[in-house]
């Protein structure tokens, strides 16, 4: 039996029971940040105009936990930031978020907590931050001041972690898209990370599965500055084809997902205290969608520095990974998903090549792959079914593209080519002036367009139009 495939969102993988005071929600303008009881946790939602942007999740080991999800894709959640510092081992747990408030759009908030290591609490440390969510570019921005205090010098205790990017890598796997095992996951098998921000910095790589664990020990391999950056990509994981099933022994079978880039800088404002970067990737768990099996941190070494007293900037930054495109469509090839005929340009044209496109391959054609090089792959809602909701998707996308102030402004449409393309529809000329505005132009094809598949799908409409204007 077939299984519905199932939303992927993932938490920081804590399913303990926690009883924690909810705040009351803050409003005000676009920005609303609300805190609620979830699966156990306790999360403190942030909404972008009524769209989720962010959250900080704690758990009940009192993890703080900043996620953000692709803002393309729903069920886009990926990488995990635990923010909480910690001795090496113990883990990045005893914070606790101690304030929120949302003041002219930004989420203003504060955590404090014990720092743990092998031996308890090995010091404290205090988080002032602000989290910032927009649409222009979507993305979801943490920047913060950490303060360390610890309870004895590195010499005395172990490395310290300022934090951990906990994420997954899915090794030799199948892929929904066709033959083949593949590599995907959460992030791209490739972990970069450099110790300074000028532009011509040395950018170092990290290759998990061929190096499961990293911790770098060369001279130009640490500084009071680092950052470090993971790359969103489709996971495309096929768990039923994995034979994964259920409590119940049902197919467990879950969708493909955009997941998000994020990029994790910290910097030292503590004379000699120098970060490395650390990396761990368990092979054992290289299959399981949902471990989070990657895990990075910026360390300081043990014995390198005496001070304890340690204060720092940091800022984490989640954006969509490079193959979300549009909040409907993605193109194998990376390039931009309405760039239907491939030209370099998006145009009316491109309605033209998608509706041939769709013709060739049949309305309610299941495809078995994504064409690998992009050029007319129509699958605009990412549901591997081709169908009008991928045209009118198409339609909305180039008219949001071409016609920047609205319908009303009058741009040209191609004197030759896609004009005569369409003549085998609408055969006569001042059939093209949809607006009767006397002239031919890109709202005339975009009402052609619209129309027809309104026509063919009257009754179907509302179930076949994705959200394919929302955010942009």
């Amino acid at each position: 039996m077939k299984a519905k495939r199932k939303s992927r969102r993932r938490g920081p993988r804590r399913t303990r029971h926690l009883t924690f005071e909810a705040l009351e929600e803050k409003r005000l303008l676009a920005v609303t940040a609300t805190d609620v009881a979830v699966d156990g946790n306790q999360e403190l939602k942030v909404f972008d105009n009524g769209e989720q942007a962010a959250v900080i999740v704690r758990d009940p080991a009192k993890s703080v936990v900043f996620r953000a999800n692709d803002r393309f894709d729903i069920n886009g959640w990926g990488s995990s930031l635990f923010l909480v510092p910690f001795i090496r081992g113990g883990d990045s747990t005893g914070g606790a978020l101690t304030s929120f408030s949302v003041v002219d759009d930004v989420v203003h908030i504060t955590a404090s907590g014990a720092i743990g290591g092998p031996n308890g609490g090995e010091g404290v440390f205090a988080m002032t931050g602000e989290i910032r969510v927009g649409s222009s570019p979507e993305q979801a921005v943490l920047t913060a001041s950490l303060r360390i205090d610890l309870n004895d010098t590195l010499a005395n205790l172990d490395d310290l972690n300022l934090g951990r990017l906990s994420s997954n890598i899915l090794h030799d796997v199948p892929s929904l898209y066709g033959p083949g095992n593949v590599t995907t996951g959460d992030i791209l098998n490739d972990v970069t990370f450099r110790f300074s921000d000028a532009a011509n910095a040395t950018i170092h790589h990290w290759t998990p599965t061929t190096t499961p664990g990293h911790f770098p020990s060369g001279a130009d391999e640490k500084g009071s500055y680092i950052k470090i950056e993971t790359t969103g990509v489709i996971n495309e994981v096929d768990t039923e084809s994995q034979g994964r099933v259920d409590g119940n022994g049902q197919p467990v079978a879950i969708a493909a997902a955009r997941k998000p880039s994020l990029s994790w800088e910290i910097r030292s404002r503590t004379a000699g205290v120098e970060l490395v970067f650390g990396g761990i990737f368990t092979t054992s768990e290289a299959t399981l969608f949902e471990k989070d099996n990657i895990g990075v941190t910026p360390l300081i070494k043990k014995g390198s520095t005496g001070e304890t007293t340690m204060i720092f900037d940091v800022e984490a930054k989640f954006n969509p990974g490079p193959q979300s495109g549009w909040r409907n469509g993605w193109r194998g090839d990376g390039a931009d998903p309405l760039d239907i005929n491939n030209s370099g340009a998006v145009g009316a044209s491109d309605i033209l090549s998608a509706v041939q496109a769709i013709i060739d391959n049949g309305l309610s054609a299941r495809l078995p792959a994504p064409d690998p090089s992009g050029v007319f792959f129509v699958d605009f809602n990412n549901d591997r079914l081709i169908s009008l909701a991928d045209l009118l998707g198409i339609v909305d996308g180039v008219a949001d593209r071409i016609l920047p102030n609205g319908e009303g402004e009058r741009r040209a449409a191609p004197a030759t080519g896609a004009a005569a393309q369409l003549n085998f529809v609408f055969p006569a000329a001042e059939q093209f002036d949809r607006r009767d505005g006397l002239e031919k132009d890109a709202t005339d094809y975009f009402d052609h367009a619209r129309s027809l598949a309104t026509y063919v799908s009257e009754e179907t409409l509302d179930d076949l139009v994705p959200a394919h204007t929302a955010g942009r």
